[in-house]
């Protein structure tokens, strides 16, 4: 509020709403951008293609990640590099004791494979024991981790 010549005024900070306002176009721009890249069809990394398959194909109920998720199934964090790209393949088109035949294209198959090898390449499961200190605890401590 500011005084001048007696009069009473109101001065207006704009900066929230000037900052409120660039930060709702950053991210239609943003939006614009992803639309853009993923295409009408959808996205066209075989990754994404893939996490969308697992997510349509509900694997999260029988098939654990990182631990999370079910256990009918074996958990696949680590399935690429234990088994390889053709034992998954022939699983899918095959197969196993609990699980059914998939009747996936072979761009389908390509890309839930590729979610699995991304999925693989950047998580570990069962995670290692470890039997050092716990965080910010000296290996001297006189309490038990």
């Amino acid at each position: 509020m500011l005084e001048h010549e007696g009069r009473t005024t109101f001065r207006i900070d704009y900066a929230p709403l000037f900052r409120t306002a660039l930060l709702l176009t950053g991210y239609f721009m943003v939006s614009l951008f992803v639309l853009a890249v993923a295409g009408k069809d959808g996205p066209s990394d075989p990754t994404l293609v893939g996490k969308d398959l697992w997510q349509r194909n509900n694997c999260v109920s029988c098939h654990a990640l990182v631990g999370l998720g079910g256990h009918i199934g074996p958990d696949l964090t680590n399935a690429f590099s234990r088994r390889g790209e053709g034992y998954i393949r022939y699983v899918l088109n095959n197969g196993s004791q609990k699980m059914p035949a998939f009747r996936l294209s072979t761009a389908e198959q390509n890309a839930l494979i590729a979610y699995l090898k991304a999925i693989d390449s950047t998580s570990i499961y069962p995670l290692k024991s470890y039997d050092g200190p716990v965080f910010g605890q000296s290996k001297t401590s006189p309490y038990k981790h």
